[in-house]
């Protein structure tokens, strides 16, 4: 009856050692004597003799060759008389490759274990029972095999976590506004491109009512006209109708003043043709602008910047003069538009304008005496 508890005790076993009645502590001795494991695997002398200073502690002992005597403890003497792991149990043959790559990264020093961990565990994928630990033989508590437990008070953990916390909240609102970022911009492009394919296939003019959370806020890229109802929930994008040019058409260039929101214009330019070639600084044409080349910019609004970068790197309007740029269509002023917000000043002497095609005619000068704003012609 005994024997037939054993047995079946034996059986629940996952991968077993082939040890036989020996086990790990007298195979230890036949491991050492054919050189399968250095002298100094033995296990520690209890009494204070010379020989106790050659060999290691028991602590340092298991964690040193724990996992190559687990791996010894499951080797077979094959047909050749070479001793090896049975081909056909795969688990263990997995494990014991496992543990000796760990251990040869440990020895080069690109590995380190933690508390209660050494090749084996590691390659098994789970820690040791706390009541007995593997491939030391006999009943070996992990605290014996690994030491004590390095324990931490709370005070340790609270300084810790106030230390990170200012970097881990940083980090976190950091991710949580470029996200927000994203979708609010996704969001934009879609609502913008939406509007202006419904304008262009039914060539209409008119104010689209499309609901806009109060919490969107539009950049300058995908910036439109709002228009605000006192008794209403919904705001209004009005975007105008792009016109079909066939040459190059003069025009006036307007930004919007900041303060009053007014449209100042700013310069004058030449809007180019609708299926003209893009500049070779141009990656692509943004919906809802004009390729224009700014010929003339009025006195003090050199340094302003302009609606789109260019993509030689000029962001300002001087540094644009005599080049194409890309210009919001409700920004764009043609000499037949009705009216304009506010009028632009008259043109500096020092701010003559390049020739137009080819014509040698440059901009009179202007006294500064009297230099005064002048109204746009209106219909």
């Amino acid at each position: 009856l005994r024997s037939e508890k054993a047995r079946k005790s034996a059986s629940c076993n996952k991968n077993p050692h082939r040890t036989g009645q020996k086990g790990y502590n007298r195979k230890r001795l036949d491991w050492i004597k054919d050189g399968r494991l250095p002298p100094d695997a033995a296990l520690p002398i209890s009494s204070s003799s010379s020989v106790n200073s050659s060999v290691t502690s028991n602590v340092n002992r298991v964690r040193k060759y724990r996992s190559k005597e687990w791996i010894l403890a499951h080797q077979v003497q094959n047909k050749e008389g070479k001793w090896e792991i049975d081909p056909n149990d795969t688990e263990v043959v997995e494990i014991a490759t496992k543990a000796l790559e760990y251990i040869a990264e440990e020895e080069k020093g690109n590995l380190s274990f933690e508390q209660g961990e050494d090749a084996l565990t590691k390659a098994i994928g789970k820690k040791d029972h706390r009541g007995r630990v593997k491939g030391t033989g006999g009943m070996v508590g992990i605290k014996k095999a690994f030491g004590p437990c390095i324990r931490h008070s709370r005070s340790d953990h609270g300084e810790a976590s106030s230390e990170n916390y200012e970097s881990i909240r940083a980090s976190v609102k950091k991710e949580f506004e470029g996200e927000l970022e994203k979708r609010v911009e996704k969001r934009v492009a879609e609502a913008l491109q939406k509007q202006l394919s419904t304008l262009l296939k039914t060539g209409q003019l008119n104010s689209i009512s499309t609901p806009i959370p109060d919490d969107l806020h539009l950049n300058d890229s995908a910036r439109v006209d709002l228009d605000v109802s006192a008794t209403r929930t919904t705001r209004h994008i009005i975007v105008p109708q792009p016109r079909e040019l066939k040459e190059r058409t003069p025009c006036r260039l307007a930004l919007e003043e900041k303060v009053s929101g007014n449209n100042i214009v700013v310069a004058d330019g030449m809007v180019q043709p609708s299926d003209g070639a893009l500049p070779q600084h141009f990656t692509s044409m943004k919906p809802g602008h004009y390729k224009v080349q700014v010929d003339f910019v009025y006195d003090g609004h050199v340094d302003d910047i302009l609606p789109v970068p260019t993509g030689d790197g000029f962001t300002n309007l001087g540094g644009a003069l005599g080049s194409f740029v890309q210009w919001p269509i409700h920004l764009v002023i043609f000499e037949d538009d009705e009216d304009c917000t506010s009028p632009p000043k008259k043109k500096s002497k020092s701010n003559v304008s390049k020739e137009r095609d080819g014509s040698s005619k440059k901009k009179t000068t202007v006294l500064a005496a009297q230099k005064k704003t002048t109204d746009l012609p209106s219909k």
